[in-house]
C-alpha cells in the first residue's frame, strides 16, 4: 500500500509507521544482495583464476557463470545461517539501542537531583500531555545541540549537551524539550532509531573495512607477497566496494525520510509551549554552534539541528531560514536578529533561495 500524503498529525505517524516496516524489510533485501555479490565475486576470482589459467583474454561470461553458480550454492545452504546475522542484529539492536547511542555520543544519565532545572522541565511538559517520562542524557560538550532516541516506552530517551543547558535562557531550553518531545509523540525517534541502528550497521561496516585497507596499505607490505597477496587486496576491495554499495542504499532509504518530521517538531513544541518566540531563539542560538565533532553522522542527523551535507543534497534538515519561515509566518512572530549577530541563518550552510524544492507547507493545518 502507498504511503499517503500527510496531513495532520494522525497520518504524520501513521507515515513514519509505514516507513519504519519499511526500512525493516529492507535491511534483509539489502544484505542478502551484499552477501550475494561478495560470493559471485568471490566464485568468479577463484573459479575463473583456476580454469582460465594464463590466458590472457578476459572471459566475462566464464567469469559471470564461475560466480554465480558459486553465490546461488552458498547462498542456498547456508541462508538460514545469513538470515539468522540479520535477526541477531535486530534483537541486539532493539534490546540495547539506548545503550548503543549512549555509548556512541559518550552520554551519562541525569536526573532531578543533579540536574533539577532540567529534569522539571522536561517532566512539565510531560505531565501536560499524561506521558511517561523519557530518561534524560548528558553529553559533557560544549557545542548547542539536541536528539532524542529509543524505540518504545522502555528506552525513549532525550539527549542534550552541557553546552545547550549553560547557554540557552530557561524558556529557550524548554522550547528544545518540547522540540524532542515531539519526535517521541510523533514516533519520529522510532522511525530515526531504525534508520540508524538497524540499517547503519551497513555503513559501519564499510567504515571498518575501508581503515582495514588503509592500514594494510601502510604496515601490509612486509606481510607475505606475491600473487596470494595481491589476490586477496583485491577481494577486499571488492568487498569494500560492495559495502559501500549497501551503505549508499541504505543512506537513499535514510534520505526518503520526510524532513517533515522537523516542521511537526517545531509546530508541536509551540503548541506545548505556547511560545513561539522561545523557538526561533533557539533554533538562532544553536545554529551558531551546534556541531559536535565527536558525534557520528548517523547520530547528528537526528539532532535539532545539523549542517547540510554536500549543499543540501543530502541533507537530513531543512535550511534554518525556512524552518524560521514557517514559524514565523504561522505564528506570526517577527524573526529578530539575536544581540551580536547580523543574521538569522546558519553561516555559510543554510541558503534558502537554493532549497525552493523544501519550502513547506503549513505544518500547523
Amino acid at each position: 500500500m502507498p504511503i499517503a500524503p500527510t496531513i495532520g498529525l494522525k497520518t504524520h505517524i501513521w507515515n513514519n509507521n509505514a516507513k519504519s516496516l519499511a526500512l525493516l524489510f529492507s535491511f534483509p533485501v539489502i544484505f542478502f544482495g551484499m552477501v550475494w555479490l561478495a560470493l559471485f565475486c568471490a566464485g568468479g576470482l577463484f573459479f575463473y583464476g583456476m580454469s582460465s589459467g594464463q590466458s590472457g583474454n578476459f572471459d566475462w561470461a566464464m567469469f559471470s557463470h564461475a560466480g554465480a553458480a558459486f553465490a546461488n550454492m552458498v547462498t542456498l545452504e547456508y541462508w538460514p545461517l545469513i538470515l539468522g546475522a540479520v535477526f541477531a542484529w535486530f534483537t541486539i539492536a532493539y534490546i540495547w539501542n539506548g545503550r548503543i547511542v549512549g555509548k556512541f555520543c559518550g552520554a551519562h544519565f541525569a536526573n532531578r537531583s543533579q540536574d533539577p532545572a532540567l529534569y522539571n522541565l522536561l517532566e512539565t511538559l510531560c505531565i501536560s500531555r499524561g506521558l511517561p517520562m523519557p530518561y534524560l542524557q548528558i553529553i559533557e560538550n560544549d557545542a548547542l545541540n539536541a536528539f532524542a532516541s529509543g524505540i518504545d516506552d522502555r528506552t525513549y530517551t532525550i539527549t542534550v549537551t552541557r553546552g545547550l543547558m549553560n547557554t540557552l535562557p530557561e524558556d529557550e531550553l524548554e522550547a528544545v524539550l518540547a522540540h524532542e518531545l515531539t519526535h517521541i509523540i510523533n514516533r519520529d525517534v522510532r522511525l530515526m532509531m531504525v534508520a540508524t541502528l538497524f540499517t547503519g550497521i551497513i555503513g559501519l561496516l564499510a567504515q571498518m573495512a575501508w581503515r582495514h585497507i588503509r592500514y594494510m596499505r601502510f604496515f601490509g607490505r612486509s606481510r607475505g607477497g606475491g600473487k596470494n597477496a595481491a589476490a586477496g587486496l583485491v577481494m577486499y576491495l571488492v568487498v569494500l566496494i560492495i559495502l559501500s554499495i549497501g551503505y549508499l542504499l541504505t543512506m537513499s532509504l535514510r534520505f526518503m525520510i520526510s524532513r517533515s518530521r522537523e516542521y511537526m517538531a517545531d509546530a508541536g513544541a509551540i503548541e506545548l509551549t505556547k511560545n513561539p518566540e522561545a523557538m526561533i531563539r533557539a533554533l538562532q542560538r544553536i545554529s551558531q554552534n551546534h556541531e559536535i565533532k565527536t558525534l557520528p553522522s548517523d547520530v547528528q542527523a537526528m539532532c535539532i539541528h545539523s549542517s547540510n551535507a554536500f549543499m543540501g543534497l543530502f541533507s537530513t534538515h531543512p535550511p534554518l531560514p525556512i524552518r524560521l519561515a514557517a514559524i514565523s509566518e504561522t505564528t506570526g512572530t517577527p524573526i529578530v536578529p539575536l544581540p551580536g549577530t547580523s543574521s538569522t541563518t546558519d553561516p555559510g550552510t543554510d541558503n534558502a533561495s537554493a532549497h525552493p524544492d523544501m519550502t513547506p507547507d503549513n505544518p500547523w493545518d
